[in-house]
C-alpha cells in the first residue's frame, strides 16, 4: 500500500445522504485513509495540501469488465505492457481493476492469469484486485466475440488450476449455465470462493433461477450475448432484470440503446446496476482512430468507435469508465451520486471490497475523484494523486 504523509483534501463538496445534499468539507488523509471530514477549517501546519477549489468529491471507480487499452490487452500480453497502460485508467478515474480474459485455450488462458497476477505486484497508481475469466465456458449460440472451436463445457480442475496461480487474487468468472454440469459446476466454483456471472447464454428462466439459487451472483452485460426477454419466456434479460441480484451495462451507446439504458434504470435496482466498458485494446487511443487490430484471435475493425468483427459483431467498446458514468446519467436522467455509485461502490460491493472503498467516508481508503459535473479533475489513490487533469506526468 502506498504510504503517504499525514495531508488534507480541502474545499471539495461531499454527498450528505442524510441530508440529499452536498456539504463542502475538508478531509484528512492518514496513511492513505480517511481519518477525517470536517467542515472546520483545518490548521495546514506544513501538511501536503489538495486544494479541492470545490470540485464535487466522489469514491475512485472499480471497473470489473475491461480486456484492455492503449493496444494492451490482458488475454495475450506480458505483464509490463499491461503495467503500462494503467495510465489510460486512472485518468478514467478508475483505480480499481478486474483484468478480463478471452476464450482461448486452457494453457493461455493460465498464461494471461500468470502475467496478470505479476501485473498486480508491479503497478503502484491502479489496484489490481482480481481477474475475469470471460470465457471459455460460454454458449456457441451467443458466443459473440468469442472463438466457437476454443469453447468448453465447465471443468472444474482447471478453475482449480486458475486459482493456484492467481495469488490470492479475487477470481470472477462467467458461465452459460445450460451446459449438462453448469448448475453443479456453478456451486463447487461458489465453494471455493470464486464469483459467478451468468453470460453469453441462452438458457431460459427456469435453468437461470437454478444457478442464481446455485450461488451466481451477477449478469454479465446486459443485453450482450443473452437469451432476451419474451412475455412468454423470460430468458437470461428478463430474469435479471426481475430479480435482485447485480447486473453489468455497457453505457458506450452503441451496445445498448440510450433509450434502453432508460428503461432499464427504472427497472433495475440502482444498488444492483453496476457500469462496465468491456473495453478491449483501442480503448485511449487518439479520437476517430480507425484501425485493424487482432483481439483474442479475431480480426477486429475499429470505425468511428465501433469496435466489429468481419460479420459485424460487436467485440467489445472503446469508452472508459468515467465517460460511461457520465453517459448512464445522460442516458437515464440519474442523478451525479447515484450515477457514480454504478461504477464505485456496486461493484466493490459485489467483489467484497466495500468495507475498504467505494465510499467517502472516515476509515475508507483515500481513492477518490475530484470532479466537475462533466469532468474529471484527480483521480487519487490512497491519498496520492495518480492523476491529474493538468500534468498528466503526475
Amino acid at each position: 500500500m502506498i504510504k503517504t504523509p499525514n495531508h488534507f483534501i480541502k474545499n471539495v463538496r461531499c454527498y450528505q445522504k442524510q441530508t440529499n445534499e452536498y456539504e463542502t468539507v475538508d478531509l484528512v488523509i492518514s496513511n492513505g485513509m480517511i481519518t477525517d471530514i470536517t467542515k472546520q477549517p483545518l490548521p495546514e501546519n506544513g501538511c501536503d495540501v489538495i486544494d479541492g477549489q470545490g470540485l464535487f468529491v466522489f469514491s475512485s471507480l472499480s471497473d470489473i469488465h475491461t480486456h484492455g487499452a492503449l493496444l494492451c490487452e490482458f488475454a495475450t500480453d506480458p505483464s509490463d505492457k499491461i503495467a503500462n497502460c494503467m495510465k489510460f485508467y486512472t485518468s478514467q478515474g478508475v483505480t480499481s481493476l478486474f483484468p478480463t480474459t478471452l476464450t482461448a485455450k486452457p494453457q493461455d488462458i493460465l498464461h494471461a492469469v500468470k502475467e496478470i497476477t505479476l501485473a498486480a505486484k508491479q503497478v503502484d497508481k491502479v489496484s489490481i484486485d482480481g481477474i475475469h475469466i470471460e470465457g471459455p465456458f460460454l454458449s456457441a449460440k451467443r458466443k459473440g466475440a468469442h472463438i466457437e472451436s476454443l469453447l468448453l463445457s465447465p471443468d472444474i480442475d482447471f478453475v482449480d488450476q486458475i486459482i493456484q496461480i492467481s495469488d490470492g487474487l479475487k477470481i470472477r468468472l462467467t458461465v452459460a449455465p445450460e451446459y449438462e454440469n453448469g448448475i453443479s459446476f456453478i456451486k463447487q466454483c461458489v465453494e471455493r470462493g470464486v464469483e459467478v456471472s451468468l453470460g453469453h447464454t441462452d438458457a431460459g428462466y427456469d435453468i437461470i433461477m437454478r444457478a442464481l439459487e446455485a450461488g451466481a451472483d451477477c449478469f454479465t452485460h446486459l443485453y450482450n450475448a443473452m437469451s432476451p426477454l419474451h412475455h412468454r419466456e423470460p430468458g437470461a434479460v428478463g430474469t435479471a432484470l426481475a430479480e435482485d441480484v447485480y447486473t453489468e451495462l455497457i453505457c458506450d451507446g452503441i451496445h445498448v440503446h440510450p433509450e434502453v439504458v432508460k428503461l432499464t434504470s427504472k427497472m433495475k435496482s440502482k444498488e444492483k446496476l453496476i457500469l462496465i466498458t468491456d473495453s478491449m485494446k483501442a480503448a485511449g487511443l487518439q479520437e476517430n482512430s480507425d484501425v485493424a487490430l487482432s483481439i483474442g484471435g479475431l480480426q477486429v475493425k475499429i470505425q468511428n468507435g465501433v469496435a466489429t468483427t468481419s460479420d459485424g459483431t460487436l467485440a467489445g467498446s472503446v469508452i472508459g469508465l468515467f465517460d460511461s458514468v457520465m453517459n448512464y446519467r445522460k442516458f437515464s436522467g440519474a442523478s451525479l451520486y447515484d450515477a457514480f455509485c454504478a461504477a464505485n461502490i456496486n461493484p466493490r460491493k459485489l467483489t467484497g471490497f466495500a468495507d475498504k472503498a467505494g465510499s467517502v467516508e472516515i476509515g475508507k481508503r483515500a481513492d477518490l475523484i475530484l470532479c466537475s459535473e462533466q469532468t474529471l479533475f484527480y483521480t487519487i489513490l490512497n491519498g496520492k494523486i495518480v492523476y491529474s487533469a493538468t500534468s498528466q506526468n503526475e
